[in-house]
């Protein structure tokens, strides 16, 4: 063998060596862009999974707070209870979309989403099964009240022995007691929705000169009358026509203020309760809202002193707003 001969062939398993190391390298790197290219992928599909799941939760959300807000009517007790679902159902929301966008448990959310559905479902149910209650009532009332004069319209066409008559009247007491008592609760709600609110309560202090003329005070030992002004809300419900708002107010140790010569006297409030009463006033109300302004003369009735006082508007018998001012 030739030295040049000698010396390829040495070369050789070096070579291959060289070779080996090369396609090591490449495959290493081929592994590991591969593994990159992945992650990316599953980034991505992650990411799109995340914004198709908040895009359902806002979609599923809008549905159901549109249906409630739609069922609302004319009933307080039921439109306060649709606020407090739709309240439940914002909640309900905010933690799906902790679960996706924080914890990024995509399985969890999707499971929180179906209890979502049911717990729509189930509200929509309640309030249905509600307005169909309310009106099985009002219909049962006019049906007891059209049977109760169809008896009396029978008795008085027969002759009865008086036993029947006496069993007969007192069938028609039972069911006339369980008419009013019935006719009794809905006029209480119709009552109660029929309170006129009112809100923005001010106050003024005046001192009323020789020449009756009245000037703007400050001072709780120079003022002979008070200006009490608020705004009475609108209510469709409450009938047009004269309204009275009574007004008590309640000096710095809780005691209400009240003389008949300032124009006080006792109020009966639902329930039976009467409580003493500042002034009143008597307004023409045409169920829009409307500001309200009234002079409450305390001079020879009242001396005022330092401190707070709260005034309390009443309207029907009901609490119809509150409000306060100071005297220095």
């Amino acid at each position: 063998m030739s030295s040049t001969q000698d010396s390829k062939a040495r070369l050789w398993p070096w070579m291959i060596a060289g070779l080996v190391a090369l396609a090591g390298t490449n495959i290493f790197t081929w592994a590991m862009y591969s593994n990159k290219k992945t992650e990316v992928v599953t980034t991505q599909t992650s990411l799109k999974s995340e914004e198709d799941l908040n895009a359902k939760l806002d979609q599923q959300f809008k549905d159901a707070t549109t249906e409630l807000e739609g069922m609302k009517g004319k009933n307080t007790e039921l439109n306060s209870l649709i606020d407090k679902q739709k309240g439940d159902l914002e909640a309900q929301k905010t933690k799906i979309a902790n679960l996706i966008n924080v914890k990024k448990d995509l399985a969890g959310a999707r499971a929180e989403l179906g209890k979502m559905r049911d717990q729509v479902t189930g509200y929509v149910s309640q309030i249905a099964d509600l307005q169909t209650k309310n009106k099985g009532l009002t219909e049962n009332v006019a049906t007891l009240t059209s049977e109760k004069t169809k008896i009396q319209e029978d008795l008085s066409k027969e002759q009865m022995t008086r036993k029947d008559v006496e069993t007969q009247k007192e069938a028609i007491a039972q069911e006339k007691a369980k008419v009013e008592q019935e006719r009794t609760m809905l006029a209480k709600k119709v009552d109660i929705g029929s309170v006129v609110h009112v809100g923005n309560i001010t106050t003024k202090g005046y001192k009323i000169g020789d020449n009756g003329k009245d000037k703007e005070k400050i001072s709780s030992s120079s003022i002979d009358r008070v200006k009490l002004c608020f705004d009475a809300a609108d209510n469709q419900i409450a009938p047009t026509g004269k309204e009275t708002f009574y007004f008590r107010i309640l000096d710095p140790t809780g005691v209400a203020i009240s003389s008949t010569g300032g124009g006080g006297g006792v109020l009966k409030l639902d329930g039976g309760k009467e409580v003493q009463y500042t002034t009143a006033k008597e307004i023409d109300y045409s169920q829009s809202s409307q500001n309200v302004c009234t002079n409450w003369d305390t001079k020879g009735s009242y001396s005022f002193k330092k401190g707070k006082y709260d005034i309390e508007v009443y309207n029907k018998g009901y609490l119809a707003g509150k409000g306060s001012f100071m005297m220095k």
